[in-house]
């Protein structure tokens, strides 16, 4: 079980995966080509919380932008 708080700062790879509905391969194929941000911290691939919920606002701006 993913246990995900508001506090957490940062999300694994699974747990990124999840909160989008995508794969966890997909995952991992979007932060190698850099649709995903992210760091490394030893192994460990990590998601910045903020700068996920960024990205995905700023997608969300240009997609209402294109409708308009």
């Amino acid at each position: 079980m993913i246990n995900v708080t508001e506090e957490t700062l940062t999300l694994s790879v699974p747990a990124t995966a999840k909160l989008l509905g995508i794969s966890r391969g997909k995952c991992y194929q979007a932060m190698a080509t850099g649709e995903i941000p992210n760091l490394r911290i030893g192994k460990r691939i990590l998601v910045p919380r903020a700068a996920l919920l960024a990205m995905l606002s700023a997608t969300g701006s240009r997609q209402m932008a294109k409708a308009a």
